[in-house]
């Protein structure tokens, strides 16, 4: 019993750490493909260098060893450019790549739901709140201006 469970573990431990090589190997590529797409040397990604690097047959055949497609990368380049400036910085397309990359977990399904019914319930509510300030400016409207 001892021997499996020794098995068991050192099982377990080489998975683990081939999980940590490869999440290391993908930030590695990652940050390659970056420097890649990050044509004027900014160290940030604007949408127009990604738009214009991804006929790169090289480049293609980098994402394609991440398993990221066209569509993919310029999907995650629209969900990391929120800042309003509409460019990604290298840690944000590294972090952004690993967790694409990553297997999905019951646990992340779980938190975008979870995430998801408080986004639903937050519109819900500014609905319901919408609604009832205009329906008191309806009414106030429609009452006799006194002087």
């Amino acid at each position: 019993t001892a021997c499996l469970i020794i098995s068991h573990v050192l099982c377990t431990w080489e998975m683990i750490k081939q999980a940590v090589v490869r999440k290391q190997r993908v930030a590695e590529m990652a940050r390659e493909v970056f420097q890649v797409l990050d044509t004027d040397g900014s160290g940030t990604l604007a949408k127009e260098e990604l738009e214009a690097c991804l006929c790169n047959e090289a480049l293609e055949e980098c994402l394609a060893l991440l398993e990221i497609s066209e569509s993919q990368a310029k999907m995650l380049f629209d969900m990391l450019a929120v800042d309003g400036v509409g460019e990604v910085l290298i840690d944000d397309f590294v972090e952004g790549v690993s967790k694409m990359t990553a297997p999905v977990k019951g646990v992340d399904v779980l938190a975008i739901l979870n995430q998801t019914q408080k986004i639903l319930y937050t519109v819900n509510d500014f609905r319901t709140k919408a609604q009832q300030e205009f329906k008191a400016m309806k009414q106030r409207a429609n009452e006799p201006i006194t002087f």
